[in-house]
């Protein structure tokens, strides 16, 4: 994967920087205490931005207004809409906050910035923190954006002494710890001679022990001299770097957003059915370990789910001592881990739909549902301002479901569904499912009824209904390129379509995607602009070709192994991300692991990113979505 381009000159000894650009990012606190009166806020932050910002609009004082907004900017910002967080922001009067307020409006905009690859302004936002009265939690979440902005303005020095500030004010274990790992994965990064010029200006035996200690680990194999490195414990005998940072070999320096030692990867290796969807995912997960600093790597343990209950494996994978199970793949072992799960925990490799909460939460749910691709669309198609749509699916399973999931998704952000209709696959000629959905046999039927009464023949244009505003497609390339024309030929010309990542095949075909110009759909990055992660495409040119839903797969497994790393980052920071080749990865209040896409549309038979100012990242499978403030 590939971070912005101010970090293409750290090293590459760091997994923090392999596994995403942010080196630490506390969490931003959810303000509960700003509930709206009387309205139950949804656990689904795009639903709740929408909630919030109703209460804002009914409120009765202007401060409590800005508070509602301000939520409602978190919660876009939570879900990975930043540019109507940044429209919601923008909205907020300063002088009516609490200084506990400016500085969480601080964060938002720095996070932003930072989000836009403008670290400056988030500087800028954050720089009157050290004065505002606020809670403890709050302003170390402060500074730690801070730290992330002064590294990705190349300004590590700054950072590290931001980072060492925070060393006394700091009590949680898990925040020392992660902390400590940042000063020293940082300093790793710096020149000998950005560290000497540190040195100098800081003489306080914590910095100074820093800096010593980390001069003793630059040998390539990342060994120490053992004479040295005594004589450094006697100089800092309680110094942090002593606790936090010796493990595995006893002298070897890490890195924040260590894997666990331990992973159990477990997959249908023996399914005729699943064996190759299986061995991808393996080839993915794999390639990534092995592109990963030897010192970094985790143990792989192997094993087979095929014909096998979870009953008979958990006793298996427990006595294997791993720390994190990555797997299964089968959606009935998934659904059996979250009503039973393990004491251990995992990542699983595909998704369910869950009636309820299950699980202890140590399950975190990563899978490629076709029903997200249908939720990313209607996101997409309600921010870009439409409300009324017409739903065009072919009649079998994958249709029904890419149906019931847009549906959802668009009633709940508040579009309505006018007419739904299906067609069968593999045909040629879909005049007739067209016409019934566009009532052009209604209007033929007028024709006829008003030429018997007039005892005439009538010159007659038909009229397709105009209570539409767009049409979602569910459809594989080949029906796609036959129903847009056809529905050019039934009056549909001016129709928006908004489809799924199935509608492409995934390479530039412009001699036979014509026929899907203008249709708009979202879709994994890589795919999209692979020139952004030339490490994906190495490892996938090393493995040799492979079909596109097999590469699919084994880019999925890159992304997994990558997140192994940073689960519990993710899990403690709703607006925490690992920027991953199948998207910008985050995990939801479920557990499940949200996708941030990029869109597109056909131009010209090619598949061309939308700009920023055309739409926004939008979360693969989160649901629902909410409509622009404006309307």
């Amino acid at each position: 994967m590939m971070c912005r381009p101010l970090f293409h000159r750290i090293l590459p000894l760091l997994l923090v920087l392999a596994s995403g650009c942010a080196p630490y990012s506390g969490p931003i606190p959810v303000d509960q205490s700003a509930q709206p009166a009387g309205l139950p806020v949804s656990d689904e932050p795009l639903v709740a931005a929408q909630q919030f910002l109703a209460a804002a609009r009914d409120a009765a004082a202007p401060a409590l207004a800005a508070e509602y907004r301000l939520n409602a900017a978190e919660r876009y910002l939570q879900a990975g809409q930043s540019g109507e967080a940044a429209n919601i922001l923008a909205q907020v009067d300063a002088t009516l906050l609490s200084d506990e307020l400016l500085l969480k409006k601080q964060i938002l905009v720095a996070r932003i910035a930072l989000d836009d690859g403008a670290p400056q302004k988030a500087l800028q936002a954050l720089q009157a923190t050290p004065h505002l009265q606020v809670p403890a939690a709050l302003k170390t979440s402060a500074y730690q954006l801070r730290m992330e902005a002064q590294l990705a303005s190349g300004n590590s020095s700054a950072a590290v002494v931001d980072a060492l500030g925070l060393e006394q004010s700091l009590h949680n274990p898990q925040a020392l710890t992660a902390n400590r790992h940042f000063i020293g994965s940082t300093l790793m990064q710096m020149s000998s001679t950005a560290r000497q010029q540190l040195s100098a200006s800081h003489r306080d035996p914590l910095t100074l022990g820093w800096i010593e200690f980390v001069n003793l680990h630059q040998s390539s194999d990342g060994t120490v001299d053992a004479t040295a490195l005594s004589d450094w414990r006697g100089r800092y005998p309680n110094h942090p770097a002593r606790a936090e940072h010796l493990r595995r070999g006893g002298d070897q320096l890490t890195s924040m957003g260590d894997p666990p030692d331990r992973i159990a990867l477990l997959l249908p290796f023996t399914s005729d059915r699943l064996a190759p969807a299986a061995n991808a995912i393996h080839a993915g997960f794999m390639a990534a370990h092995f592109s990963a600093p030897a010192p970094t790597r985790p143990e792989i343990l192997l094993f087979d789910s095929y014909a096998r209950k979870l009953d008979e494996l958990r006793q298996e994978i427990e006595s294997s001592h791993a720390d994190l199970l990555v797997g299964p793949l089968e959606k009935t072992m998934v659904q059996a881990l979250l009503e039973n799960p393990l004491r251990l925990p995992v990542l699983t490799l595909n998704d369910v739909r869950m009636e309820r909460n299950l699980g202890s939460g140590q399950v975190i749910r990563f899978g490629l549902l076709p029903e997200a691709d249908a939720r990313a669309a209607a996101q997409l198609a309600i921010l870009e301002g439409h409300q009324r749509a017409a739903v065009l699916a072919s009649d079998d399973d994958w249709g029904t479901r890419l149906t019931e999931a847009f549906s959802e998704t668009w009633q709940a952000l508040g579009g309505t569904v006018v007419v739904q209709q299906r067609y069968a696959s593999g045909g040629a000629d879909y005049s007739a499912e067209l016409q019934r959905m566009l009532l052009l046999d209604d209007s033929q039927a007028r024709k006829q009824e008003m030429a018997r009464a007039l005892s005439a023949r009538l010159q007659f244009t038909p009229r397709r209904r105009q209570d539409l505003d767009l049409i979602f497609l569910a459809s594989y390339p080949r029906e796609g390129r036959l129903l847009q024309p056809q529905l050019q030929f039934f009056h549909a010309a001016d129709l928006p379509l908004y489809a799924t990542s199935h509608i492409w095949t995934g390479q530039a075909l412009p001699d036979f995607d014509r026929d899907l110009n203008k249709i708009n759909f979202c879709t994994s990055p890589w795919q999209l602009e692979p020139e952004n992660f030339p490490d994906v495409a190495q490892m996938m040119s090393d493995y040799g070709a492979m079909p596109p839903e097999l590469a699919q797969l084994f880019v999925f497994g890159i992304d997994a192994y990558r997140l192994t790393a940073q689960l519990e980052r993710l899990r403690s920071d709703p607006l925490a991300r690992v920027h991953g080749a199948t998207g910008s990865l985050g995990v939801d209040a479920s557990g499940r692991i949200v996708r941030n896409l990029r869109c597109a549309r056909f131009v010209k038979g090619v598949a061309q990113p939308l700009l920023r100012k055309q739409a926004s990242e939008f979360d693969y499978g989160a649901s629902p979505g909410t409509a622009p403030p404006s309307r």
